[in-house]
């Protein structure tokens, strides 16, 4: 039984690889789709204002957790930021749904792979819930930035 269920699951799988195969053409049509959107003047001015305000008010390394200004920021400065983070974020998850689809193809089983039972299965598996919960997570970055978007312009 468990075997018939093992090799219903690799078929299963293995129709899902062919059928991501086929959307390599879709993959590259997502990937200039996402380099438009990045090239769009909306991003560009709002990666270019967040920048501008942090270099010019951020004190100490970038790399920290906390980031320290110089001053407090005013209402407008914490706007450009806050815009410019949410939409980096919405961004790099838009390009790692673009990437998922080449991660649920590309199965290489190593040799450790193989002695823990990780079959293309549970590599399908794997790939399709990640690929659930980043959509879900699009859905909130999306409402994030467009509360941040929304919150001062409405004020205005």
């Amino acid at each position: 039984m468990h075997s018939t269920f093992q090799s219903l699951r690799d078929f299963q799988a293995n129709d899902l690889i062919v059928r991501c195969n086929h959307s390599e053409n879709t993959m590259n049509q997502s990937q200039l789709r996402l380099e438009n959107i990045a090239n769009h003047d909306f991003v560009k001015t709002s990666f270019s204002n967040a920048v501008e305000i942090t270099e010019k008010l951020q004190t100490g390394s970038i790399a920290k957790v906390e980031v320290e200004y110089v001053r407090e920021l005013d209402e407008y400065e914490f706007y450009i930021i806050e815009v410019g983070h949410k939409l980096a974020h919405l961004l790099n998850l838009c390009e790692q749904l673009v990437h998922a689809v080449l991660f649920l193809s590309a199965f290489t089983p190593t040799k450790r792979m193989k002695e823990v039972g990780i079959t293309r299965a549970n590599h399908v598996q794997y790939n399709v819930e990640n690929y659930l919960i980043r959509t879900q997570s699009f859905h909130d970055r999306v409402l994030k930035l467009t509360s941040n978007c929304s919150q001062t312009a409405l004020g205005k």
